[in-house]
């Protein structure tokens, strides 16, 4: 059995005590998945239109000042005590089949941003692109192979060199969970390449839709684990993360049809983003059935408070068969804090999900969201 530990969101900024951490460690996990927004840049005194605005204005001093910022945040996540014993005490952290990490908004960028320059206040120009990718690709090296209480490395000066190439390829992984221990498995990156919602919009780019479908349309493959920084489907009240809009007209970004539609095997999707811990049971297709793509979600790690709201720190854990297995069990468990500082399962899962070679066994119908606070 192959034991994975997911959540995401999280401000050092505003949240330097993180317990979340050393409550991950005690699970003794044999993957760690960090699904996005490590930092929040537009957390603060400059919110996203307001860094739009002054890189607009001050091209180079605005970005020069994005960049520092984006750094001191890295700079901060990593100093966390609890992040960096986890981090650093986890003997799988150089193998991307063990720690895997993406991003989401508010670490590439700002909230609700795309992946592509233009008029819309949510797109992000070039020139911010390349300084998020370049940092977010030292905060990664420094994850992989950092000693425990290492200083963070200085600001790099090529931050504001051109990219090599657009290659964004080492935002994408697939292969088999703890080396060939757990099941395959896709990390996708949901924000490089997100385009304005349509009907026609992608996601995800051609590279990466590929590898999805093709890997969801494999027929009695068994399972396979798809984890990513956005949810497939979720109903925001303020905004568009989601693959799958269920608040405004219903538009879904092509891949969430496609891959509903394409899955001949049982898949198992995991993300984050919502600041709670979410069941979603099998996703819907357009037309109303039952796909065999199984939604759970778990973030808020440590967000603190916004307003008078509490983000009950949160994760989730998901022990999965060894790979290859035709038929098996997954175990679901999602904890969270609860005010008196208490960790307790949150949404009990109650009976493994079972499942054959070619789908899920038993029907899971139904939503619920954390009622932690």
């Amino acid at each position: 059995m192959t034991k994975i530990v997911f959540t995401s969101c999280m401000d050092a900024e505003r949240v330097p005590a993180q317990s979340v951490w050393d409550q991950i460690r005690d699970e003794a996990p044999d993957v760690v998945m960090l699904l996005g927004d490590q930092i929040y840049m537009d957390w603060g005194d400059l919110g996203g239109p307001e860094w739009r605005k002054l890189i607009a204005r001050e091209p180079v001093e605005g970005l020069r000042a994005f960049a520092t910022e984006m750094h001191r945040r890295y700079a901060l996540q990593w100093a966390v005590p609890g992040f960096q014993a986890l981090i650093c005490g986890f003997g799988g952290r150089a193998d991307p089949s063990r720690l895997l990490v993406t991003w989401d908004d508010h670490d590439y960028a700002w909230n609700n941003s795309l992946g592509v320059d233009g008029d819309d206040d949510h797109c992000v120009p070039q020139p911010v692109k390349q300084v998020a990718r370049r940092l977010f690709g030292q905060f990664l090296e420094q994850l992989r192979g950092a000693d425990q209480d290492a200083s963070y490395p200085a600001l790099p000066e090529t931050w504001n060199a051109p990219l090599e190439d657009e290659n964004t390829s080492h935002l994408f992984w697939h292969g088999a969970l703890h080396g060939a221990g757990g099941p395959e498995c896709l990390l996708l990156d949901t924000r490089w390449h997100r385009e304005g919602r349509t009907e026609a919009a992608s996601i995800l780019g051609v590279a990466q839709k590929t590898a999805l479908l093709a890997a969801v349309s494999q027929p009695d493959a068994g399972l396979l684990v798809v984890a990513a920084g956005t949810p497939m489907s979720y109903k925001y009240r303020f905004s568009q993360q989601a693959w799958q809009d269920q608040t405004k007209d219903g538009i879904s970004y092509m891949e969430y049809d496609k891959a509903l539609e394409a899955a001949q095997r049982p898949v198992l999707y995991l993300a984050g983003d919502v600041h709670r811990n979410v069941w979603s049971g099998r996703l819907l297709q357009t037309d109303g059935t039952q796909s065999r793509v199984v939604q759970v979600l778990s973030s808020g790690a440590a967000i603190g408070r916004l307003g008078p709201k509490r983000f009950a720190p949160s994760y989730g854990v998901v022990t999965v068969p060894a790979g290859g297995a035709a038929a098996g069990d997954v175990t679901v468990r999602l904890k969270a804090q609860n005010r008196a500082g208490v960790w307790q399962d949150d949404l009990p899962m109650g009976d493994p999900l079972r499942f054959a070679a070619n789908n899920w066994v038993e029907p899971m119908d139904g939503e619920a969201a954390s009622q932690v606070d």
